[in-house]
């Protein structure tokens, strides 16, 4: 008899990470693939309150959290006064200093005081590795590897990922994953969801 598994019996989905290669090879990310939580201090908050569950992106930095918990808040976000922490997950880039923090399609939701540090208490997949990766082509085709060599767009080097088309990978290939354009300038997305 043969048992047919699933993504889902790998684990849970808790970071996902969007890759647009370009014509530059791209490697995933240490916030995807390794669960770690952080904390972000913020000043100046907006009107708009953040809460669990948020995509937060630097303005300039481009980089991105998932928000795990707000911390005390000084001030108000009604006020354009609120100052606190956030715990965040699934840090994609670095947050710089000053620079303001947006959620969605608002604007400005508060400024950055400087790079998130990570939390130093236990909590439940602390460090842990993701267990699978789902990786899908969201628009155009990508070329992917999972042994850490370079996709190469000239010698069609690299696994053909056609948009609409995904592949699972387990855990000891995962870091070792790089994407780039199929076809030069041909502006590729590759979606990954970790499992842990």
């Amino acid at each position: 008899m043969f048992h047919t598994r699933t993504v889902e019996d790998y684990g849970i989905p808790l970071t996902s990470q969007k890759i647009v290669p370009g014509d530059t090879i791209t490697s995933v990310d240490a916030g995807g693939f390794q669960y770690t939580e952080r904390t972000l201090a913020y000043t100046l908050g907006g009107t708009v309150a953040v809460v669990v569950g948020d995509q937060i992106v630097g303005a300039s930095s481009g980089a991105m959290a998932t928000v795990v918990a707000v911390g005390t808040i000084t001030g108000t976000w009604a006020g354009n006064t609120a100052a606190g922490n956030l715990t965040i997950k699934n840090q994609i880039g670095t947050f710089t200093t000053a620079e303001i923090m947006k959620v969605a399609a608002d604007a400005t939701v508060a400024t950055i005081t400087a790079n998130s540090t990570a939390v130093a208490t236990d909590y439940r997949f602390k460090n842990k590795l993701a267990k699978v990766a789902v990786v899908q082509a969201v628009a155009q085709s990508a070329l992917v590897c999972f042994d850490s060599s370079k996709p190469d767009q000239t010698l069609l080097k690299g696994w053909t990922l056609h948009a609409g088309e995904s592949i699972v990978v387990l855990e000891e290939a995962i870091q070792r994953i790089k994407v780039v354009d199929r076809v030069s300038a041909a502006a590729s997305t590759v979606f990954i969801q970790y499992y842990f």
